[in-house]
Parts: structure tokens; C-alpha cells; sequence
């Protein structure tokens, strides 16, 4: 079972969860290592989303990329 991020962008492609955890991790470890915190930086990326292996999650985003209900984010 594949496992995703995110539900499609618009142009319908998915966000593979490990994927988006690996890049994560690259780009926190460039921000930390400005302040001597790379390696820190790297595993917080990397850990951030782990939650979102979960069964209930991953039914969550299949609904959205199945065209189901979901939910608007609303900037502030």
C-alpha cells in the first residue's frame, strides 16, 4: 500500500509521504545548519509527518484523492 503526504494537486499528481519526509529533512538541516543544528535539523524534517502513517490518515487523503469530502484550508 502506497503511502501519501497529501491529497493531488492540481494537476492530480500525489505527494509521496516518503518523499515529502526526505525533503523535509534536506531543507531543515540547510535552515538549522545556519545556526550549527544540522543533524538536528535533518531528523526533525524527517520525523515532522510520521503521524501520517496511520490507517486512519491514509483513509482521510484517499477520500480527497478519490474526490471525497475534504477539508478547506483558510489562510489568515
Amino acid at each position: 500500500m502506497p503511502f501519501y503526504a497529501h491529497s493531488e494537486n492540481g494537476l492530480g499528481v500525489k505527494h509521496d509521504l516518503v518523499t515529502h519526509l526526505e525533503r523535509v529533512g534536506e531543507l531543515a538541516s540547510l535552515f538549522a545548519g545556519k545556526f550549527g543544528a544540522a543533524e538536528f535539523g535533518y531528523w526533525a524534517g524527517l520525523w515532522h509527518d510520521l503521524g501520517k502513517y496511520s490507517s486512519a490518515f491514509q483513509s482521510y487523503i484517499a477520500r480527497g484523492i478519490e474526490g471525497g469530502p475534504r477539508i478547506q484550508m483558510v489562510e489568515k
